[in-house]
C-alpha cells in the first residue's frame, strides 16, 4: 500500500499541479503574448496525469503540433486509440475540477501565473525554470510545455475538435 499511497499523493497535490499549469501557461505564451483562456486549463492536468497520454507527448517532436499527435495516437496501428476519451473523461471529472482550481490559486499565489479578470485569460509571471526538480517532474513540466505550445497555434474550437473535449 506504501507505493499505491504515494503514488496518490504525487497526482493529489496542488503545488505540482501549479507547477504543470505554470509550464503549460509559459509554453502557451511562447507564440500567444494575450495569454491562456482559462477554460483550456481545464484539460491540462487530466493530460500531464494520464502516463499513457504523457508518453505520447514525450515521443512526439514538438514541430509535429498537435493534429500530429492526436492522429498519432488514433492512427491504426495504435492499440491506445480511446487515449483521447481519457483527455475529456478524466478532464470533466469533479475531482480533476477542483485540483485544478486548487493548482491555479496555488501558482497565482506563488506568482508563477497571473490571472486577468477582464478576459479569463491566464499569464506568465515568473518565466525563470526551476533547477531542483526530480527527473519525473522534469519530464511532466517539458511535456506541459510542449502541450502549451501546441494548443497556442489553434482556437479554442479548434483545440476541442482535435482533442474531442469540451470546453
Amino acid at each position: 500500500m506504501g507505493v499505491l499511497s504515494e503514488e496518490y499523493n504525487t497526482v493529489d497535490n496542488p503545488n505540482l499541479g501549479a507547477f504543470i499549469i505554470w509550464r503549460f501557461v509559459k509554453g502557451y505564451s511562447i507564440s500567444n503574448k494575450e495569454g491562456v483562456p482559462l477554460p483550456l486549463i481545464f484539460i491540462v492536468l487530466s493530460t500531464i496525469y494520464n502516463p499513457d497520454i504523457l508518453n505520447e507527448i514525450q515521443s512526439t517532436r514538438e514541430e509535429s503540433g498537435l493534429r500530429q499527435f492526436t492522429n498519432k495516437m488514433s492512427g491504426k496501428s495504435n492499440p491506445k486509440k480511446d487515449l483521447l476519451l481519457q483527455i475529456y473523461g478524466e478532464s470533466n471529472s469533479e475531482y480533476m475540477k477542483f485540483l485544478t482550481y486548487n493548482s491555479i490559486r496555488i501558482a497565482i499565489y506563488l506568482r508563477f501565473i497571473e490571472l486577468d479578470y477582464t478576459t479569463a485569460f491566464l499569464k506568465v509571471k515568473n518565466n525563470k525554470n526551476r533547477t531542483a526538480e526530480p527527473p519525473n517532474i522534469i519530464k511532466m513540466g517539458k511535456a506541459a510545455e510542449k502541450l502549451g505550445v501546441w494548443c497556442s497555434r489553434h482556437t479554442l474550437y479548434e483545440i476541442s475538435n482535435i482533442l474531442k473535449v469540451r470546453f
